[in-house]
């Protein structure tokens, strides 16, 4: 009973893992009713998956991006502005 009570609280400290920004947006982001035509869970396509890697990657300088409307562009950049303080940042 009390090594599972102590291998309990040591699990709880440890540091969450590091994940991609695109797998993160994607556990952790839910976009509501008035904001998307598909709200629920962020599923991101693979194309926005690039963006938001590159956009934490510390080898990319700069992130730089020619498209079209109505792309979800929007969607990436605004979660990245909320990750939280533990994730690594470049």
């Amino acid at each position: 009973m009390l090594l599972e009570i102590e291998r309990r609280a040591r699990a709880a400290l440890l540091p969450p893992p590091r994940l991609p920004l695109s797998d993160w947006i994607e556990q952790h982001v839910v976009l509501p009713p008035d904001v998307s035509a598909l709200p629920g869970p962020v599923r991101l396509y693979p194309f926005q998956r690039g963006i938001a890697d590159a956009m934490t990657d510390p080898t990319v300088e700069r992130v730089t991006l020619v498209k079209s409307v109505r792309l979800g562009f929007t969607t990436v950049p605004r979660q990245a502005r909320v990750i939280p303080p533990s994730f690594p940042r470049r």
